[in-house]
C-alpha cells in the first residue's frame, strides 16, 4: 500500500520493483505485487507498507471465479488491531464469512521448532481457536453442500470417502506419521 500523503515520488521503488507492480506513476498493482517488500525497504518516507489484504483479494477473486465457497480465518488477530479490523471490514463488504480468529501463541512457534503440528498439540488459545474454526468449516461446508453451493466431490479428496479430521489436542504424530496418544 502506498500512502500518497507521504510519498515523495523519489523513484527508489521503481529501481527495486519486481514484477512491475509499481507503475511509473507510483501506483501499485495488487495483482502484480507478490509482497517481496523491496519497495518498502527503500522508501525513505515510509510511504509504503505490506498488507496481506491484497493476497486475500486475489485469493477471493479466484475462488469466486470458480464458484468455490470461501471462508476466512484471521491468524494472529490480536497482534495488531487496525489490520485485523481492515480484514474484517473487507470480509463484511465482500460477504466473506469469518469462521474465527487465531490469537498469537508462542506455543505454536514451539511446535514448529519441534517439527510438530500445532493442531495435534494442546497449544493453548491458538490450538483451541484452530479446532473451533475447523468445526465451523465442516459445518459451513455441510450447509453449502446441502444447498448445492459447494463443488461436487469429497472435502479432502486424497483421504478416502470421509472428511478428514483434525486430531484432538493431546495426540502427537511422530515423524513416521503414526498417531500416538500423548
Amino acid at each position: 500500500m502506498r500512502d500518497v500523503t507521504r510519498c515523495t515520488r523519489c523513484g527508489r521503488c521503481l529501481e527495486v520493483r519486481r514484477f512491475h507492480a509499481v507503475s511509473e506513476t507510483f501506483d501499485i498493482d495488487p495483482y502484480l505485487c507478490e509482497g517481496c517488500g523491496a519497495c518498502v525497504t527503500v522508501s525513505p518516507a515510509d510511504a509504503l507498507s505490506l498488507s496481506g489484504l491484497h493476497d486475500l483479494e486475489r485469493a477471493l477473486d479466484v475462488v469466486r471465479h470458480f464458484r468455490i465457497p470461501a471462508y476466512l480465518a484471521i491468524n494472529k488477530a490480536d497482534l495488531s488491531v487496525e489490520p485485523t479490523e481492515r480484514v474484517e471490514r473487507f470480509a463484511a463488504d465482500h460477504e466473506l464469512p469469518v469462521l474465527g480468529r487465531i490469537p498469537y501463541d508462542r506455543a505454536v512457534s514451539s511446535c514448529l521448532v519441534e517439527g510438530e503440528s500445532a493442531v495435534e498439540q494442546d497449544t493453548g488459545p491458538a490450538g483451541a481457536a484452530i479446532h473451533s474454526i475447523y468445526r465451523r468449516l465442516i459445518e459451513a461446508s455441510a450447509r453449502s453442500a446441502s444447498t448445492g453451493l459447494a463443488p461436487r466431490g469429497r472435502l479432502f479428496p486424497n483421504r478416502g470417502t470421509r472428511a478428514a479430521r483434525i486430531p484432538e489436542p493431546g495426540y502427537r504424530r511422530s515423524m513416521s506419521s503414526s498417531v500416538t496418544s500423548g
